[in-house]
């Protein structure tokens, strides 16, 4: 799984968010134990430079 950092947002029209940053098999994880509800967004960081 990818080491990309992440972050997790959940119900931003309400005022009652809820944030979590951390990488993505963290966030996976989060969400395997703990059913989502509503809508939320994930952003997801870009791939690091190999070069």
């Amino acid at each position: 799984m990818s080491s990309r950092s992440s972050t997790a947002t959940s119900r931003m029209e309400e005022g009652l968010s809820g944030i979590r940053q951390q990488d993505v098999a963290e966030v996976l994880a989060h969400f395997q134990e703990t059913e989502p509800r509503g809508e939320f967004v994930i952003v997801v960081g870009g791939c690091p430079d190999t070069h």
